[in-house]
């Protein structure tokens, strides 16, 4: 066995595991074998901002839905043409507010697929809506640019 009394210099370390003196940026120790640290990237590519946007447009979408739902619910008690269509794009909303909220979540896992989930949420649901959308679809689209972009 070696002799430990060596001092490192400033681009050495000492092993984990056996303690013998290693270069800094060694992944495992020549001299017993152990891996010193994690293969963690050190640029990572956290999507927190786009799972924040993808969920928030997503409630909110939720929301106009429900209100759409509403207003469509008492545009038919009156009797007013076409109530049925605005109900109905009220459920498309939630749908589609729902497929933001999923499209938030996996940003972090899989973000062009998350990109794609909160573009369509986001158009689809101007359709469905039109102004009850506004505020939701825009930070979908937001979100969905941003996961889509290379980080």
């Amino acid at each position: 066995m070696e002799e430990m009394t060596d001092v490192p210099n400033t681009d050495d370390a000492y092993c984990i595991s056996c303690g013998h003196i290693i270069k800094k940026e060694a992944e495992i120790c020549p001299h017993c074998g152990v891996r010193q640290k994690e293969n963690v990237p050190d640029n990572s590519k956290s999507r927190t901002g786009e799972m924040i946007l993808g969920i928030i447009g997503g409630l909110i979408g939720i929301i106009a839905g429900i209100f759409a739902i509403s207003v469509g619910g008492i545009a038919g008690a009156f009797g007013m043409q076409d109530a049925s269509l605005v109900v109905g794009g009220g459920f498309g909303a939630i749908l589609l507010g729902i497929i933001g909220i999923v499209g938030g979540a996996i940003a972090n896992k899989n973000n062009k697929y998350a990109g794609y989930l909160m573009l369509i949420s986001g158009i689809f649901g101007f359709i469905a809506v039109s102004a009850f959308w506004i505020i939701s679809g825009l930070i979908l689209i937001i979100g969905g640019a941003l996961a889509l972009r290379e980080k």
